[in-house]
Formats: C-alpha cells, sequence, structure tokens
C-alpha cells in the first residue's frame, strides 16, 4: 500500500462529490447485503448516539455511523468526535424496550 493511499484512508477527501457517491453506494450495497432496512439503521444510528452520549460529549458536525463491506465481510463504523468526556453519575436504573417488526 503506498503512503498516499494509507494517507487517503485515514483523511478521506469527503468534499468530491464522486466520492460522496461511492460512498453512499457502499452503504446501500452493505444494508442490502446484510438485509437491513434504511429504517433499521436510521433506529441502531439514533440508539448508538444516545449510548455514547451519555459517557461522552459528541460533536455533531462529523458524526458519521456507516455499514462498510467487502467480498467477505461487512463491519459497522462508527466515526464520533468527542468534544469531552461527562462525569459519571450516580447508576440509574434503565429499562429500554423496542419492537421490531421487519415484515
Amino acid at each position: 500500500m503506498k503512503l498516499l493511499e494509507i494517507w487517503k484512508s485515514f483523511f478521506p477527501d469527503r468534499n468530491d462529490s464522486r466520492n460522496i457517491v461511492k460512498d453512499r453506494l457502499r452503504l446501500i450495497l452493505a444494508q442490502d447485503r446484510c438485509a437491513v432496512p434504511a429504517e433499521v439503521l436510521t433506529l441502531m444510528r439514533a440508539e448508538i448516539l444516545a449510548v455514547v452520549s451519555r459517557y461522552f460529549e459528541i460533536a455533531p458536525e462529523g458524526t458519521e455511523i456507516n455499514l462498510e463491506t467487502d467480498d467477505r465481510t461487512t463491519v459497522l463504523i462508527a466515526n464520533l468526535p468527542i468534544v469531552r468526556v461527562k462525569p459519571l453519575e450516580p447508576a440509574k436504573e434503565v429499562t429500554v424496550s423496542f419492537v421490531l417488526d421487519l415484515n
């Protein structure tokens, strides 16, 4: 792997419309391969942000949660810019429930 490719993998040029289209297509393909409906991915993003936000203050700009796939594997990648760690609060009992209908 060349140095420029490594650099671009860590710091992709997100303003390039070609890259934006490629990222969207990858997300669609990953959703399709995993059979994850867009509504479920949206719900999952919201839940991930809610959980992480309990412990960290997150900068809304630059927040990305995506599915990426190659020939054999699909991965969930969360890029969440952390502003600061929130102080720990006393433990609370929390009950979370939701119904997910994939039909």
